[in-house]
């Protein structure tokens, strides 16, 4: 074991959309260095299995189901994490994002504003919910994930 995977051993980590993509293989990646991981997305299903294999890996996992399009079941989410974890994680990955596709004057407004509040709204309710805390124990580390997609011009 390097000294890195010592650091992170016992550790705990929030990843927001570790039902698949990048989230997924974060978790992955992440599982065989036996922190306590809290695993974030909207499919039950898809995290029980995660979570299997991350506890078969070493790591003490547990899953939170949430919408991250939903203020309340971000809070929630954010309460359980700490409830679970006894106070804020070590590391918080906003990784959830969403997407559209078709020309933009045909997305129904409800379909952008809900990828607003996944991208965008929920990791500042979740930064917000446990900055403070990361601050007064002088320690956490913040990492915001996001797709490149919105550099691009596309046609309306």
């Amino acid at each position: 074991m390097n000294s890195f995977q010592t650091y992170l051993k016992g550790k705990s980590v929030l990843i927001t959309g570790a039902s698949q993509g990048v989230g997924l293989a974060i978790a992955e990646t992440l599982s065989g260095f036996g922190m306590k991981m809290g695993l974030l997305a909207r499919s039950e299903e898809k995290l029980i299995k995660i979570s299997a294999r991350a506890n078969s890996a070493g790591s003490e996992a547990f899953i939170i189901k949430a919408d991250l399009s939903d203020r309340k079941d971000v809070e929630d989410a954010a309460r359980k994490f700490e409830e679970a974890q006894g106070g804020p994680p070590d590391f918080l990955i906003n990784n959830a994002g969403i997407g559209l596709r078709g020309f933009w004057k045909d997305i129904d407004l409800d379909a952008e504003l809900k990828v607003l509040s996944v991208n965008y709204t929920a990791p500042i309710i979740l930064t917000r919910y446990f900055l403070p805390a990361m601050l007064q124990r002088n320690s956490g580390h913040i990492i915001n994930i996001n797709a490149f997609g919105g550099m691009f011009a596309n046609p309306y």
